[in-house]
């Protein structure tokens, strides 16, 4: 997670964080979840089938389930969104130049310039 939030433009994910659930008194429930968000579908799937670290956990994910077979307890997912400009629009008036999206804008357009496709 963090070499995803510390490489912004390597790899094309301008989003990222790690959210707990609640209950509905907003009690926190031993329940959480990665959401995120990237530049290109590239970008997610150049991670996702090479970076050390999510191969790293991956295999492990692998492995514990093959150990545990029908036992294992434990689910795990992901909430992650490619960038669409065809679909989203965000608007910002006067915020903050780190506010949400706002500083990728430039990287986005970096990378698709570099020759990155959705």
């Amino acid at each position: 997670m963090d070499y995803l939030v510390g490489n912004p433009i390597d790899t094309g994910c301008c989003s990222l964080r790690q959210v707990t659930s609640q209950d509905a008194s907003g009690a926190a429930l031993k329940e959480g979840y990665s959401l995120g968000a990237f530049l290109s579908l590239s970008h997610l799937e150049g991670w996702a089938k090479h970076h050390p670290t999510h191969l790293a956990i991956y295999n492990r994910a692998m492995m514990e389930r093959k150990k545990y077979q029908e036992r294992l307890e434990l689910r795990t997912y992901n909430e992650i969104y490619v960038l669409d400009d065809d679909v989203l629009d965000f608007e910002y008036d006067n915020c903050h130049p780190e506010t949400g999206l706002i500083r990728f804008f430039p990287a986005r357009q970096a990378v698709l310039s570099a020759g990155y496709q959705r």
